[in-house]
């Protein structure tokens, strides 16, 4: 899997992956981690792969990519897609975390959008040990439990258009019924975005997770 990466190269502390959204590819966040890098977690190596399949319709040069099909917008559907995709990732994770000489416990994983999606799946359902935390942008969580318990911060926007509000307060929902310790940040009149308040947030969460 292609990556880019930011961050401490020899010896990290922590790792962790951010995963871009439906329509983009691994470059798209890379200020993001470089900022993160910069400013908030410098012990920290931090990863930006990009999604294994081409979004339908497009050329491969225009580098459009999806971690999984959004033909059917049924939760069934979308759960049965992420199942199929993580098993792709898991093992790139896998690898990096042997290349690095770290446990999953020192992982975070991060997405936006559909990146998001594939990271509460990960995070709390779909990797073989729990990571340190999972931290979400405009996502939604579509198991009905949770086999790991990280640390989980959701930023939503409440004007978001392509993916509800809504998604996120369902997925705080089944999180704390699983007793996943989970926290919601709403930013009011925010679309379908990261703002700089929603990537310092990040930040914040990302040193206080490092800090436990």
């Amino acid at each position: 899997m292609e990556f880019n990466t930011r961050g401490r190269e020899k010896d990290p502390e922590i790792l962790v992956i951010l995963f871009h959204g439906y329509g983009a590819n691994g470059d798209d966040l890379l200020n993001l981690a470089e900022y993160w890098a910069r400013d908030h977690v410098p012990s920290a190596k931090i990863l930006c792969p990009s999604a294994p399949h081409l979004l339908y319709g497009t050329e491969p040069r225009m580098r459009s990519l999806q971690w999984f099909d959004l033909g059917d917008y049924s939760p069934e559907v979308m759960a049965g897609e992420l199942q199929e995709c993580s098993l792709i990732v898991e093992q790139f994770i896998r690898t990096q975390l042997e290349k690095n000489r770290l446990p999953y416990d020192k992982l975070i994983l991060s997405g936006f959008s559909q990146g998001a999606m594939l990271s509460l799946y990960l995070g709390l359902f779909g990797l073989p040990q729990q990571p340190l935390g999972v931290l979400s942008y405009s996502g939604a969580y579509f198991m009905g439990a949770a086999k790991h318990r990280p640390r989980v911060l959701l930023v939503h926007g409440d004007a978001d258009e392509v993916v509800s509000v809504e998604a996120c307060h369902r997925a705080d929902r089944i999180l704390k019924d699983n007793s996943v310790p989970s926290r919601v940040i709403v930013e009011p009149g925010v679309g379908h975005c990261i703002t700089n308040r929603g990537r310092d947030l990040g930040g914040k969460f990302l040193r206080e997770v490092l800090s436990l």
